[in-house]
């Protein structure tokens, strides 16, 4: 019955039944991880963000830039004739 695309669930029908249950947090630190996480009382240097002016992705986005004023352009011009 699921499997056909046109047949409609009434939600209704399904039985919906809402559970409760119980997390438990383990606060230990996992033993592969252990002097990496700031469980272990290490101060971590925060990642390093550098600029790549020259990189494909600002090339892609000055480009994509560049495409969305001529596409405007093409636009005002129609809309200019109109």
């Amino acid at each position: 019955m699921i499997d056909e695309p046109n047949v409609d669930l009434d939600l209704d029908e399904v039985d919906m039944k809402e559970e409760q249950a119980e997390i438990e947090l383990n606060d230990k630190e996992a033993p592969f991880l252990q002097g990496k996480t700031t469980k272990s009382h290490v101060s971590l240097a925060p990642v390093l963000i550098s600029k790549n002016p020259d990189g494909s992705l600002q090339r892609a986005a000055m480009s994509q830039v560049q495409r969305a004023k001529d596409r405007k352009d093409i636009r005002d011009q129609k809309q200019g004739r109109n």
